[in-house]
């Protein structure tokens, strides 16, 4: 029995949902603090009114579609911010646990030790003093740099809340000159292709919801052998809809604070692209048919451009039914990690009410093959600001980072970790399978390739809700 689709306004879901692509190059998030309250209001209210002139910058999913405008504007609040907001304790204190916990406080259980510890990361995300992101995307870097010229000179007007740091963030494509391999120029993604610093196309598969966008259904929604792919249910993003399990997500009270807004998990993960390149030409080496490019394919899931190695046919329209030992495409690939689809069994009953929407981009220059990463962005490095959208921040992105990246049993890979982002310490294992062509691989002693840098859990209100949050009605 199909499920009716609901009727979702797109005029009161912020922009990021929907997602920017490659129009919206430019951009800049900006982590901004609010002063402790001495009970006399004067903080909460400046913020307010602060926002209150970011609130007509901010952009719908809706106005993309119809004009889209040259900046895109998208607020978000952490538990503290909301607090330092002057949000009732009622209201407050209706919101997840999970939320109300914040990032630095579910370290451990995502992984983020080592080298990706806290106590690595910014004083400002150690301490929980970010209260509010501000997200400003640009088709141009003019128009960037202007909305970040009225950004400062109208926080400047309120001293009661300040700019703790700004992240600038750029989505690159593949063009002729420019290239990201390894050892192998053959495979790359075709020019105008979005690129992450590991040479790998991005933003292949995402998830499909009913009543949004169901462009890329196939591939992206459940998958049940008889009847195929339908959309995931509303409720997996956004708040105030029915889940897959036909209930109510857990949500802030009252319903109007919680209609069309969902959870923002946002990450800085730095993505260490010499020693990624170092590790997997050493381990080529002495291999017959086996090269570096090679391996990290079979790590990623994908090919370079993106082709899933599972088929040649499509990006997304597929199941791992045919590679129940991984032969094709290793069980411990990122990929696969990331949504197993059909890999334990049951169709895709048990992965549904697990996935994440991506909106992920990238920030620092791409560095080309033979060249050294300082060399291009300095100290500051490279990476993903990492980007996750669901409804329930334990049941999706935590139990994904938990289970199936940093935990391998579920999908047949024992300990072993996701050899992207999983945590290795310099011990870590991948392995895959031989398939006839090639022989088993097994990489062993594997760095960290990507190291988490901060980051918190935060909320992301409907447009309604935005305004009815600096109204003062919660």
């Amino acid at each position: 029995m199909s499920r009716a689709e609901p009727s979702v306004d797109r005029n009161d879901l912020q922009a990021l949902v929907r997602g920017f692509r490659k129009q919206w190059t430019w951009g800049r998030y900006y982590y901004v603090g609010i002063q402790s309250d001495e009970g006399d209001g004067r903080a909460a209210a400046d913020a307010r009114s602060f926002l209150c002139k970011v609130a007509p910058k901010l952009t719908s999913w809706q106005s993309l579609e119809v004009k889209p405008p040259h900046t895109a504007w998208n607020v978000a609040f952490s538990f503290n911010g909301l607090r330092r907001l002057g949000l009732r304790s009622d209201a407050l204190q209706s919101f997840p646990a999970d939320f109300r916990a914040g990032m630095v406080e579910r370290a451990q259980a995502n992984g983020d030790v080592g080298a990706s510890a806290p106590e690595h990361w910014p004083e400002y995300w150690r301490r929980n003093k970010v209260d509010c992101v501000i997200a400003v995307y640009a088709t141009e870097e003019r128009h960037r740099d202007a909305a970040d010229d009225w950004f400062r000179d109208t926080i400047a007007e309120h001293p009661l809340i300040e700019i703790l740091d700004t992240q600038a963030v750029r989505r690159f494509m593949k063009s002729d000159d420019l290239d990201l391999s390894i050892e192998r120029h053959q495979g790359q993604a075709q020019a105008g292709a979005v690129l992450e610093h590991f040479g790998f196309r991005d933003g292949v598969s995402q998830p499909v919801y009913a009543g949004l966008d169901a462009r890329y259904l196939s591939g992206g929604g459940s998958y049940r052998e008889k009847t195929g792919w339908r959309p995931l249910a509303t409720g997996e993003l956004l708040l105030g809809y029915p889940d897959e399990a036909g209930e109510m997500p857990l949500a802030p009270a009252p319903a109007t604070l919680a209609h069309n807004g969902t959870f923002m998990v946002l990450r800085k993960m730095r993505q260490n692209v010499d020693e990624f390149r170092r590790y997997l030409t050493a381990h080529a080496q002495g291999l017959d048919g086996v090269d570096a490019d090679l391996i990290s394919e079979l790590m990623v899931g994908r090919k370079r451009d993106g082709t899933p190695l599972m088929t040649d046919r499509s990006l997304n329209d597929f199941t791992y039914a045919d590679d129940p030992t991984g032969s094709r495409c290793p069980l411990g690939s990122h990929a696969r990690r990331a949504n197993p689809r059909d890999t334990m069994g049951f169709d895709t009953v048990l992965v549904d009410r697990h996935r994440i929407l991506r909106r992920a981009i990238t920030y620092g220059e791409p560095v080309p093959r033979g060249c050294a990463e300082k060399d291009i962005n300095g100290e500051a490095g490279q990476g993903l600001l990492f980007i996750a959208l669901n409804a329930s921040i334990t049941r999706q992105f935590e139990f994904v980072q938990q289970e199936w990246i940093n935990f391998g049993n579920d999908l047949g890979a024992g300990d072993d970790r996701d050899p992207l982002i999983g945590v290795q310490g310099g011990s870590g294992q991948f392995i895959a399978p031989g398939d006839g062509s090639r022989p088993a691989l097994v990489c062993a002693q594997m760095p960290d390739f990507v190291v988490t840098e901060g980051g918190e859990y935060l909320f992301l209100p409907g447009i309604m809700a935005l305004k009815r949050i600096l109204a003062g009605e919660y």
